[in-house]
Order: structure tokens, then C-alpha cells, then sequence
């Protein structure tokens, strides 16, 4: 969940582009200087810890909202009038496990647009930038295949969308760019 200082609940919005839900959040991001390599524990990413992604156009259709909390869904649609696409992208953990990728959340102040990134390193960058604003941890993803998962990768074309490879095979011959792994989610819960 997306507030105006640009904090998250912990693993609720996935990406966002076009429009921002506002009010809800209170998680503090995590420190600067985190790598994706230190910040695992171990925690098995069990199926108590994973939630659906759900993803929806927004009113305008200048992009597309990615949460993993039931309530801000239901908000998101009844509220805000976004359009779901009933596209399955998978389960993320919600609790940081052993290899884990962690997913970070950055707002583009320019316009309402969201960009999701594993890297620290950009991270850092585009918020040094003073052109985006890091709003937090989304969700844990796996670094590799495996029975019961499928990778969810990074485009863009005006705005960044998190789509499966097959989805993003397609999305390239339209035009947007690849930008980049995401990790491995969960088929199931």
C-alpha cells in the first residue's frame, strides 16, 4: 500500500504505473546500503508465506497496478475503478529466505509510475538521481527454477511492467524493451 511519503506495507504493491493508491502504508524502507546477498535469513518461503500478485489497468489505462494485498485489490477496483486483467503472476513470499531476491519499489516523481528493480545498485542510482523516490521491499522472489515456479521479468515502453517471459516475447514485438530479471515466483500458494 502506497502512501504520500512514499512509504509500503510490507509485500502489498508489486509495481505500479499510472496511478497511486494513497493513505495506506507504514513500512520503512530498508537501509541504503542492503544487498540482495545479505539480507537473506533463513526462512523457508513456505506456503503460508507467499501471496498472489494481482494485477489491474488503471482508470486512465496509462499503466498497470501490481498488489499482493486482497484488501487493497478491493480497493483498487471499487475505489479507484482499475480494470483487473486476471493475468496469473504468481506467488511472492512475504518473508525473506535463504537466497532470496529481494524486489524494491521506486516512484517515478514525475508522473504517477512505478518501477520495480532486485538491484540495489540501481536502486541507489535512480533515487540519486532525484527523479525517484524509494518507497520499500515488495516481496520476495526465488533465484532459480524450480518445481512449481516460472520467471517474472522487467519491461518498459513509457512505463515498466512486471510480466512472465511469455508475456514479454510478445510485449517486444510491440515495441517495449526487456529490461531485466525479476526472480522466480511460485505457481501456487
Amino acid at each position: 500500500m502506497v502512501n504520500r511519503i512514499g512509504a509500503i506495507s510490507a509485500v502489498t504493491a508489486f509495481a505500479v504505473a499510472g496511478a497511486t493508491l494513497t493513505g495506506c502504508g507504514t513500512a520503512k524502507p530498508q537501509a541504503k546500503n542492503e544487498s540482495a546477498g545479505n539480507n537473506a535469513v533463513a526462512v523457508a518461503a513456505t506456503a503460508a508465506t507467499r501471496v498472489r500478485v494481482y494485477e489491474f489497468v488503471t482508470k486512465s489505462k496509462q499503466g498497470y497496478f501490481y498488489t499482493t494485498n486482497r484488501k487493497e485489490a478491493d480497493r483498487a477496483k471499487k475505489i479507484y475503478k482499475f480494470t483487473p486483467t486476471n493475468r496469473n503472476l504468481g506467488y511472492v513470499s512475504t518473508k525473506r529466505f535463504k537466497g532470496a531476491l529481494t524486489m524494491y519499489r521506486l516512484r517515478y516523481k514525475h508522473r504517477s509510475a512505478y518501477l520495480v528493480t532486485l538491484s540495489v545498485k540501481e536502486r541507489n542510482k535512480l533515487v540519486a538521481s532525484k527523479r525517484f523516490v524509494y518507497e520499500g521491499v515488495l516481496g520476495y522472489t526465488a533465484p532459480t527454477k524450480g518445481a512449481g515456479k516460472f520467471q517474472l521479468v522487467r519491461v518498459s515502453k513509457n512505463s515498466w511492467r512486471a510480466v512472465t517471459v511469455a508475456q514479454a516475447k510478445v510485449l517486444v514485438k510491440q515495441g517495449w524493451k526487456l529490461n531485466g530479471p525479476l526472480g522466480y515466483v511460485w505457481a501456487r500458494a
